[in-house]
Order: C-alpha cells, then structure tokens, then sequence
C-alpha cells in the first residue's frame, strides 16, 4: 500500500515538473529566442509634432448676415517616412526585398537615372490593399505622390483622400491604427454662402 502511495506521489511530482519545464521552455522561446521579432510587432510610443491651422472667424454684414463661415473638410493623410520604415523593418524581417524604382532625370542636359523606393507600390501594399477590404480605397496620382515624396522626403504628410463624408471620416479613425503612418485630420475650409458676391471684400 506504501510502495502504491509512493509511486502515485512520484508520478505527480514528476508530472508537474514536466509541466513546469515545458512553461519554462515556451517563456525561453518567446522572451529570448524570438525577442527581437515579437519587440518590433509592439508599437513603440511615439512623439509626433504637427502644426495645426487656426480656424478664421466668420464675417458677418452690418445685420448679422453671415457671408463667409468655416465647414469641415474631413482628409486622410499619411506620413510616408513612417510608412516606409515600418515596411523596411517588415521586409527584413520577412527577408524580402524593397521594392525600386528607376527614376530617369536631365541634369545640366544630360539624360540620368537612379533607383529610389518605390513609394507608389509601397503605398498600394501597405495602405491601398487594406483600405480596399474595407471598401475605402480610392484611386491617386502615382506620378504626383512620387514627386511628392521625391521633394518632401516624407516630412511633409501626404493628402490620399480630402473629400470624405462624415461616415467614411468615422470608419477610417475607427481603423486607421492598423495601418502604418495615416492618419484622419479635420480641416475648416471657407465657406463662401453668397458664392462670388463682395468677392472684393471677403476674399475668395
């Protein structure tokens, strides 16, 4: 009766030693083994510096008439440089190539190229394909975002999308934290109620 107490006693001690070794071996895993590529899934906090336009005033006439007010222009941007980071830093993680682009120039009358990334078919990955899913994509200019980002370097936002309704505005700030770099703004845009009248005073 002892031996059978003792054999039970030793096989649920060595059970819980098994049990043990093997938590111990999965925090090994996940806290050494694959700490670098769990670290860069962990988005990292971020100091971020916008300047913010400030709205003008209406302009009224001498009984109160409102001729000139501010409406809501509702856009999305994104910040290239941040987008083309986190893609890199997927990219080799995954070991795939960045994608180029051979970009054909005149300097002093001579024909030059070199290859640059690929804003655009970053851009289509990264942003359009998941925006696509939630039936918010909308066709750009590739040609003009390759300038824009050829001159700005991704410091200065680039506007996809400036004519959202109100609903659409809703849906992009309710997902945009899974993508990399956009972001949903509010803008007031003038709103002239008289359309050209008094242009000369007000301004169009």
């Amino acid at each position: 009766m002892v031996v059978k107490y003792r054999f039970r006693l030793y096989l649920f001690t060595l059970v819980i030693l098994i049990g043990f070794g093997a938590l111990a071996q999965r925090l090994w895993n996940l806290s050494i083994d694959h700490h670098e590529e769990l670290k860069n899934k962990v988005p990292g906090t971020k100091n971020l510096r916008a300047r913010i336009p400030g709205s003008r005033g209406e302009i009224r006439d001498r009984n109160g008439v409102v001729l000139v007010s501010n409406k809501p222009s509702f856009e999305v941007r994104v910040n290239l440089k941040t987008l083309v980071e986190e893609y890199t830093k997927q990219a080799k993680a995954e070991k795939q190539p960045i994608p180029q682009f051979n970009y054909k120039y005149t300097e002093g009358g001579i024909p030059r190229s070199k290859d640059e990334t690929d804003i655009v078919a970053i851009v289509r990955e990264g942003i359009i394909e998941p925006l696509d899913k939630l039936g918010l994509a909308a066709d750009f200019n590739a040609n003009k975002l390759r300038i824009h980002f050829r001159t700005n370097r991704g410091v200065v936002p680039w506007v996809y999308r400036s004519d959202l309704t109100f609903e659409e505005f809703s849906r992009f700030a309710e997902h945009r934290l899974g993508l990399p770099g956009i972001s949903v703004e509010v803008r007031p845009v003038r709103q002239y109620i008289f359309d050209s009248f008094a242009c000369h005073v007000v301004g169009t």
